[in-house]
């Protein structure tokens, strides 16, 4: 962060995350600048996606960058949110913010601050990203992270001269638009890279690495030609679909890897450091072997990609939710062209239209998994594709990765910037933009 002037005198906030702040500063609870509307829940069978009565969001699930984004609407809401009011998450995750655009009901997993002026919101917006971090200490709930209506209340906020809240305001939008726009373009090309591996992948698996092969056609819409000694196979003819226990598994205290859907990346990578001893976990999870191909079955997991080839099991064997399928190869499939295989995004893209169950609560049935249809060329070509893929996906995922590396930095940057400012370390009342 550049080098910026400080105020000539500071005094101890009495904060000690805070630490000192300008002498001139006072230091009040949000209750006392600020009007607080906690949200209440309305009656399940009043939220509607008809767009009947006011937009209603129940949490943060519809936040956006800045706006949220509604997917409900209630004619019953019991509390509401005023359009520029600040909307805070009041449970997991607690803090985070959005900004209202307009009027809408909420529900108790955000309350509504109103600061009464545009100015005043605007400070306030950039404090909150701050002094939450009070929130994240005062967090309970034995389900899950939430904070009370006296918590939201009684955070302790700084305030500077109105003049001054007009500086900081200016000051960090426009050093937050520059490193915002640099996150964007970065973001941008990650997407680009992303693409760029999906493509790579689906011609891959769909018409091979000889651009000169004869071709004929596939018979099926989506894949359309495909190489002239290749054939058209069901998922259930190369693998074996959710086979039973590994037999190894009867072997007492046996060392075993606990892999839980959060280890499974959309990436396809998978933490594999966890275990647990076999005698604790016989019963109620899916397990699995080296080799074996992993696909998560519920919404939004497989919609997302959590898919993964297992490999270096502790003992060869591995568990996990029952939100799994699990494809073990048949001979002369190579895992790994079945693994590219479901990471194409047809695969994922006719899947999502072949899911059941309530909204939320959707699922991929093993009859989708085996009757998919899929290209499958013999086996050494299987293998000479999968190395291909290895070595191109390893390469696209480094860059991804390096980029990723350098938002997370920006990031830093931002939040650095905006805690030294907001806090009075330093001073920007005579900044002027270079």
């Amino acid at each position: 962060m550049p080098k910026f002037k400080r105020y000539e005198k500071y005094k101890d906030s009495r904060i000690e995350w805070i630490g000192e702040v300008p002498k001139h500063w006072e230091i009040k609870k949000l209750k006392y600048v600020s009007k607080i509307n906690m949200g209440q829940s309305p009656v399940g069978s009043d939220i509607n996606t008809d767009e009947k009565g006011l937009p209603f969001l129940q949490g943060n699930a519809e936040f956006r960058d800045l706006y949220p984004k509604e997917k409900y609407y209630c004619e019953s809401a019991n509390k509401y949110a005023e359009k520029d009011n600040i909307l805070l998450s009041v449970r997991a995750p607690v803090g985070e913010q959005n900004i209202a655009d307009k009027k809408y009901g909420i529900g108790r997993g955000l309350c509504a601050i109103n600061i009464g002026s545009i100015q005043g919101t605007c400070y306030i917006w950039y404090l909150l990203k701050v002094v939450r971090n009070e929130l994240y200490y005062k967090a309970t709930g034995s389900t899950y992270e939430a904070v009370s209506t006296e918590d939201i209340k009684n955070l302790n906020i700084l305030q500077p001269l109105f003049k001054e809240q007009k500086a900081i305001n200016n000051f960090l939008k426009q050093k937050t638009f520059q490193i915002d726009s640099l996150i964007t373009n970065k973001e941008k090309l990650i997407e680009k890279l992303q693409e760029y591996k999906q493509s790579l992948i689906t011609k891959a698996v769909t018409k091979g690495l000889d651009p000169n092969v004869k071709m004929k056609n596939s018979g099926i819409e989506w894949i359309g030609e495909i190489p002239e000694n290749w054939r058209i196979s069901k998922i259930k003819e190369i693998s074996y679909i959710n086979p039973p226990k590994p037999k190894l598994l009867k072997k007492k205290n046996l060392e075993i890897t606990f892999l839980p859907m959060e280890k499974i990346k959309e990436t396809g990578q998978i933490d594999i450091d966890n275990t647990k001893n076999s005698d604790e976990v016989y019963e109620g999870y899916t397990y699995f072997e080296d080799d074996d191909v992993i696909i998560a079955k519920i919404t939004p997991c497989f919609e997302n990609g959590k898919f993964a080839i297992c490999n270096n099991l502790m003992n060869g064997i591995g568990f996990g939710t029952t939100e799994l399928h699990v494809l073990r190869p048949k001979e002369k499939t190579d895992p790994r062209f079945l693994y590219y295989w479901t990471r194409n995004y047809s695969f994922r893209e006719v899947g999502k239209s072949e899911m059941y169950g309530a909204a939320g609560q959707k699922r991929i049935s093993p009859f989708f998994i085996k009757e998919f249809k899929l290209t499958f060329p013999q086996f050494i070509e299987q293998k000479n594709i999968a190395d291909y893929l290895d070595t191109m996906v390893k390469n696209i995922d480094l860059q991804i990765y390096k980029i990723y590396q350098s938002i997370q930095k920006l990031k830093e940057c931002r939040q650095s910037l905006i805690t030294h400012t907001v806090t009075g370390k330093i001073d920007v009342r005579d900044y002027v933009e270079g």
